[in-house]
């Protein structure tokens, strides 16, 4: 039975980033399953800005080809109404960076009707706490899915850790539902907070054929694989969840393997990670591919790689990327990160750079069979019960 509600959504990575870059992140992919599912997307939300990170968007539709999952988000994003919060300047946004959207948001209000009665909205940012506690008392219900757990963010700034704490704690007093994508940041709720949360990991839509000719990265990691006996691929953010150092050990103890890394850097946590692109000449560096175009590049590596820090620089969250892998039938190699530990039967986990290497080298003979896996880890089962939340609403 369809769900006919309004939605209001608002996404820590905004429509300006959606749209300039064509990657279907949780938020979108959440998105994409609530209006599946009968949700009509009302409001779109995005962050707050100022002169110093305005942004224009600069939609290149070669990253939403036809027929494809993220298509179909850009189509609902074009059809719906947009808040802008905007500012000149903060002074906050200098020496608070994102901890200054907490009161920015609230310039969204003087849009907004007093009567929200018929509306759900959807949020995984915790810098919108003070919006929706008011939306919520115009009658809006509230879906807060934390995402990751920001108080843990390497990158962050001790006052955006802070915030983010601020955030989680009041949104999870208002949430008419709240989930989490791992199970690590479900028992910090628990223990901090005193909230339960559900579990809500990430998952994956059907993969799509689309037509992929004449995209950039394609057609590099093709000519470059011809040299090599093995090609191994990572895509995803670079910055400091990445192991350098394992990356290094690997490039250097097999010189007949290619490594790929492919993806957005995040500011200001590359240096290590390209002094050791820069010193192997078989790591090759490209930049984002629009996601409606993932599985064809994964189709091109031989093993697929999960180089994350253990430790000091880990992430608490639930890898997105492993689900995409398990779709693929290759080889998944993963440092050992707390989130991965139920699927050690089926990929390697490891810091190992020898156990690595055995891998690299039996690559071509392995036929891996991830079915016990893949029919349980689409969007529709991933979120029934975040589904049944908002039809009881």
């Amino acid at each position: 039975m369809p769900i006919n509600v309004k939605l209001i959504f608002i996404p820590f990575q905004d429509q300006y980033c959606f749209e300039n870059d064509g990657i279907l992140t949780r938020e979108y992919a959440m998105l994409k399953l609530l209006l599946d599912a009968g949700c009509e997307l009302d409001l779109v939300i995005n962050k707050p800005r100022t002169v110093l990170d305005a942004k224009a968007i600069n939609c290149d539709l070669r990253n939403f080809p036809e027929g494809s999952i993220e298509s179909e988000v850009l189509a609902s994003l074009d059809s719906a109404e947009v808040i802008n919060p905007k500012r000149i300047f903060s002074i906050r946004q200098i020496t608070g960076k994102r901890a200054w959207w907490v009161d920015a948001y609230l310039d969204a209000l003087v849009d907004l009707s007093n009567d929200l009665s018929d509306c759900v909205i959807y949020t995984n940012t915790p810098f919108a706490w003070k919006l929706a506690k008011e939306l919520k008392t115009r009658g809006a219900k509230v879906i807060f899915d934390s995402m990751d757990n920001m108080m843990t963010y390497p990158h962050f700034w001790d006052s955006e850790r802070a915030a983010a704490k601020e955030g989680y704690r009041e949104l999870l007093a208002i949430a008419d539902y709240a989930c989490a994508n791992s199970q690590r940041t479900v028992d910090c709720f628990k223990e901090i907070f005193g909230k339960r949360v559900d579990l809500l990991k990430n998952g994956v839509f059907a993969p799509r054929k689309v037509n992929a000719g004449g995209i950039g990265q394609i057609e590099a990691i093709t000519e470059a694989k011809k040299k090599y006996s093995c090609c191994a691929g990572f895509v995803g953010k670079f910055g400091l969840r990445i192991d350098h150092k394992l990356i290094d050990g690997l490039a250097k103890a097999n010189p007949n393997s290619l490594f790929v890394f492919i993806g957005p850097e995040l500011s200001g946590q590359c240096d290590a990670f390209n002094k050791v692109v820069a010193e192997n000449s078989n790591i090759k560096k490209l930049p984002a591919i629009p996601s409606a175009y993932l599985y064809t590049v994964l189709d091109l590596f031989d093993v697929l790689m999960i180089p994350y820090s253990v430790g000091k620089n880990e992430n608490s969250g639930d890898p997105l990327k492993l689900y995409q892998y398990f779709m693929t039938g290759k080889p998944i190699a993963c440092t050992p990160i707390r989130e991965v530990g139920e699927y050690s039967d089926l990929i390697l986990i490891s810091n190992d750079v020898a156990d690595w290497t055995r891998l690299l080298i039996s690559s071509h003979e392995i036929k891996q069979n991830y079915t016990s896996v893949s029919n349980s880890i689409f969007w529709d089962k991933r979120a029934s019960r975040l589904l049944a939340a908002i039809s009881n609403m």
